[in-house]
């Protein structure tokens, strides 16, 4: 599952990219702080999150905008 901080859903909202990115496979491999493209812009990921409920698991990737140097 694919989360946008209230930064990033903007800018993909303007842009027409929410859509793209809520569909994102993006591989349980990534790691955070790996950049993820679209088009001519660069969102990182922020966070990667493992939400139990139940019997069921999911992996939250939390991506933000714009890629911030730490």
């Amino acid at each position: 599952m694919i989360v946008l901080t209230a930064s990033a859903k903007t800018y993909a909202d303007r842009h027409g990219q929410s859509a793209l990115l809520a569909d994102a496979g993006i591989p349980a491999g990534c790691q955070a702080g790996d950049i993820v493209s679209v088009g001519d812009a660069d969102f990182y990921i922020l966070r990667r999150r493992w939400v139990l409920d139940g019997d069921n698991s999911r992996l939250e990737i939390t991506l933000d905008h714009p890629v911030r140097v730490r």
